[in-house]
């Protein structure tokens, strides 16, 4: 069988060290030697987000038209109908962004070309970026709408391999939120980057401040979400292809192995599969969707799939339940898929002797939904109570409307299993943790303007560091030598200082070796990541900090993140 080469890279996370994408610059590569040439790989792009806390903004939404890479050529690997994506909605979750196949090589940057004011934020309850929206506000964008990552030491693409990374925009440092008092002029030639918001005029600046992360074993990141059309169902070990989900991939190949255009999503006992309506199904009846849109919510296979010792892998046609918890040879024999399947226990996995890693990508469903379902954020106003006549369960949720919305848990079926609630970490809860007033996302069908038949429940953790940490503005002073500390000279007239303390003046800053620090340029859009001890690049400079109030040891300050100004201009 044809081996598609892959190399996939996947867009999030927030304070993550081991890698990051920067944009900026160029520069080149050790990787260059270490490249076989000949041949092509797959580069896939996904998007999410790290949580906001401002709650002026109801929808950030961000809308691409070209995605390409460059290095060693240049290629694009999605062009065509402009499309959106909301950047509050990937709290809990990544979506592809752009899939499309490369020559082998290395590759420096990647760069994501927007429409004309490509990023709009909505001020409005109840909007979202498929809703005309009353009042929204446009950043201005860098020259020609184009936003450059560059990749520290290159992705180095050879024939069938596959890097995972996800990407965070991070929205709560990208969009630099400030209020200017009375005057609601502004002094860019985006004349929409300022409006009145509650009485007061708040201007709405962009950055372009990324984080990343390597998918490994270690790190297996958030929930991906696509959605696509099921082309077809292995009946034995209840897998299917789900085509037109991969941005840049849903045309190639269409004469060809559908391997080349499709995912596969894998389907294990524990998953839950609803109808159009939202009502839960029998897994079985998967086969009735074939040729039905779906929305999927899963994990990468790869990443969690255990690892088995040569000798061990069933053979073609057959499957093995394999549990991580005992060594290899007190494994359970191999046999039918489909005897197999329905003995699987949770922590366990059935491993087919036909898994392969051909297709651009590889899914572990968690929840299979019929349509394209409504993601919906809030907070838990109720505990779940009984439901009249039923099995089921709901709670309220508060909206931001006048009065919460019912949502309802749906007991599971026989054959099938009902609504999931799950952590950020995708550990499955009971409905006994969601009690007021903890911030939970749902994903399901809309019954009415009051209720939401649920499919998949997400309970929001507090937002990692960003609880107690605090966002202060200044000029770099003095920095040691190996960058763990420098003095912050604060503006007391600053709109960022004004919510800390207007008096503060110079503030003794420490800098852990995990603080992320970027170096930020307005003008082009891009930014490069630093390590701790090229602080010194930044004396001199206007940074935004974000930083926790020491309580003891070193330094009035620990920074947790460090967004340093270059655009050559003292002012945000």
């Amino acid at each position: 069988m044809y081996r598609l080469p892959k190399f996939i890279i996947n867009l999030a996370a927030l304070s993550m060290t081991a890698m990051f994408l920067v944009a900026c610059g160029g520069g080149g590569t050790d990787n260059a030697s270490s490249v076989v040439t000949g041949g092509s790989g797959t580069v896939g792009l996904f998007v999410t987000d790290n949580p906001i806390t401002d709650g002026t903004i109801k929808a950030a939404c961000v809308t691409y038209q070209k995605v390409e890479v460059l290095g060693d050529g240049r290629y694009t690997v999605y062009q065509g109908q402009p499309r959106t994506f909301d950047l509050l909605q990937l709290r809990d979750h990544a979506r592809p962004l752009a899939f499309g196949d490369v020559p082998t090589g290395v590759y420096e940057k990647i760069r994501l070309t927007l429409v004309n004011d490509g990023i709009e934020l909505k001020l409005d309850n109840d909007t979202g970026c498929d809703v005309p929206s009353r009042t929204s506000a446009y950043p201005k964008l860098p020259g020609n709408n184009k936003l450059d990552f560059v990749v520290k030491g290159g992705i180095v693409v050879q024939p069938g391999s596959s890097e995972y990374l996800e990407i965070d925009m991070d929205a709560e440092k990208a969009i630099h939120i400030v209020e200017t008092g009375k005057n609601c002029n502004s002094n860019s030639a985006n004349k929409n980057d300022v409006m009145e918001v509650n009485g007061t005029c708040t201007q709405f600046n962009f950055r372009s401040v990324v984080f990343v992360r390597a998918l490994n074993k270690d790190f297996t990141g958030k929930l991906i979400r696509v959605v696509g059309t099921i082309e077809s169902v292995n009946r034995e070990d209840r897998s299917f292809q789900l085509c037109n989900a991969l941005p840049g991939m849903e045309d190639s190949g269409a004469q060809t192995d559908p391997m080349t255009r499709c995912i596969r999503v894998r389907v294990s006992p524990d998953d839950s599969f609803f109808n159009a309506a939202g009502s839960p199904q029998p897994l079985a009846d998967i086969q009735s969707a074939v040729g039905e849109q779906v929305t999927v919510n899963g994990r990468l296979w790869r990443v969690i799939k255990p690892e088995i010792p040569d000798g061990y892998q069933p053979r073609p046609g057959e499957c093995r339940i394999w549990d991580p918890a005992l060594p290899a040879d007190q494994q359970s024999l191999p046999g039918a898929c489909e005897d197999l399947w329905d003995n699987v226990q949770q922590g366990q996995y059935l491993i087919s002797g036909d898994d392969n890693d051909y297709y651009p990508l590889v899914l572990d469903a968690l929840t299979i939904g019929v349509g394209s379902t409504t993601l919906i954020n809030g907070m838990v106003d109720s505990s779940p109570v009984p439901v009249s006549g039923s099995q089921d369960e709901q709670f309220g949720m508060e909206v931001g409307r006048p009065s919460p919305i019912d949502v309802v848990l749906q007991a599971g079926v026989t054959g099938g299993n009902g609504t999931r609630i799950i952590d950020q970490m995708g550990n499955p809860l009971t409905s006994a943790a969601l009690f007021p007033p903890r911030p939970v996302k749902v994903d399901g069908v809309v019954v009415d303007s009051s209720s939401v038949l649920g499919e998949l429940v997400v309970l929001l953790d507090d937002p990692a560091g960003l609880v107690g940490t605090t966002r202060m503005s200044g000029t770099i002073g003095s920095v040691a030598t190996d960058g763990s500390a420098f003095v912050l000279v604060m503006d007391p007239a600053d709109p960022d200082n004004t919510k800390v303390d207007p008096t503060l003046s110079d503030q003794s800053v420490a800098v852990p070796l995990e603080a992320n620090i970027l170096l930020v340029d307005l003008s082009t859009g891009s930014s490069e990541s630093l390590a701790r001890e090229q602080l010194t690049r930044a004396a001199g400079k206007y940074i935004n900090l974000y930083a926790v109030k020491q309580t003891s040891g070193l330094g009035d300050w620990l920074a947790d993140t460090i967004v340093v100004i270059i655009s050559g201009s003292s002012s945000p």
